[in-house]
């Protein structure tokens, strides 16, 4: 008999306590690192509040638009409750995960950003506390606190961490990467994969990286800032789709997730069922039925 706590009880417990730790880090002020004057240059871009991407669209980038993709392909593809549920549960945890880490390491390492000089000294004159310690004289206390949180990028931590899963989840969905052998006599061209599939699956990484490039040119963040917010979202993502494994239920196979036995539905444009050209073509490739010659 099975004991424990169920599966969703789980999950949901650990994206609670992520979500609450990524919260708390929001009020915590961050490390105030050794300023050199020398490299004040580094840090005197324009200060602006306007954004290409402003911050309170981060819930629709990092969770409402992958999950509408994410239930979007699901119902076209006929997927069942099961796997709903646990891609659900994967991109819960990939948010929460990337958000509670992106938050850890803005408060520890305490990076500044590139418009950091305009927000410690809004007029101008440069002043220290002591050696490595400015002054600041701000318009907006908040403004020098944030200015102390670039590294990693927010922005593309978030809408990686999101956007990366429901990539992931559609190319495996929509197969992709077509699991026929191309050498097989009779695998009609539409059973391949498609720049009409990639185009569907992977437009949400266009998009990830639009935000992440947006932050750069904006002057609120540095380069590295943006690279490394991007691979932790991204890293977030793939620790959540191989722990979830959503499409596993149905007898996935690999890294994507594509089916060999027990297939619950076909490949865009292929006919499924017993008998069909799909399941002969599979039985081929398998060594289960004669080749055509």
């Amino acid at each position: 008999m099975k004991t424990g706590p169920p599966a969703w009880a789980v999950d949901a417990s650990i994206v609670f306590a992520l979500v609450y730790l990524a919260g708390s880090l929001e009020l915590v002020e961050p490390f105030e690192r050794y300023l050199v004057p020398e490299t004040l240059p580094k840090y005197s871009y324009p200060f602006t509040t306007d954004q290409s991407v402003p911050t309170w669209t981060l819930p629709f980038l990092g969770v409402f638009i992958p999950l509408g993709l994410i239930v979007s392909v699901a119902a076209f593809t006929g997927a069942g409750w099961l796997e709903i549920r646990r891609s659900i549960a994967g991109l819960c945890v990939s948010v929460s995960l990337g958000w509670a880490v992106t938050n850890l390491l803005k408060v520890s390492i305490g990076g500044y950003r590139p418009d950091f000089l305009y927000r410690c000294w809004p007029d101008g004159n440069v002043a220290w506390a002591s050696p490595g310690v400015p002054a600041c004289t701000p318009t907006n206390p908040r403004h020098v606190i944030e200015g102390r949180k670039s590294f990693p990028s927010g922005h593309s931590s978030m809408s990686f961490s999101g956007l990366a899963y429901a990539a992931a989840y559609a190319t495996a969905r929509l197969e992709v990467f077509s699991p026929y052998d191309y050498g097989v006599v009779g695998v009609h061209p539409r059973d391949r994969a498609s720049m009409l599939r990639m185009a569907l699956a992977w437009w949400p990484l266009a998009l990830a990286t639009y935000v992440a490039l947006s932050r750069w040119r904006d002057y609120w963040h540095h380069s590295e800032d943006v690279i490394c917010g991007s691979l932790l979202g991204t890293g977030a993502a793939y620790l959540a789709w191989v722990t979830k494994q959503p499409l596993a239920g149905a007898g996935a196979r690999g890294a994507g997730g594509l089916r060999r036995e027990g297939r619950d539905y076909a490949p865009i444009g292929a006919e499924s069922g017993e008998g069909s050209a799909d399941s002969a073509r599979l039985d081929r490739m398998e060594g289960r039925g004669p080749r055509s010659e």
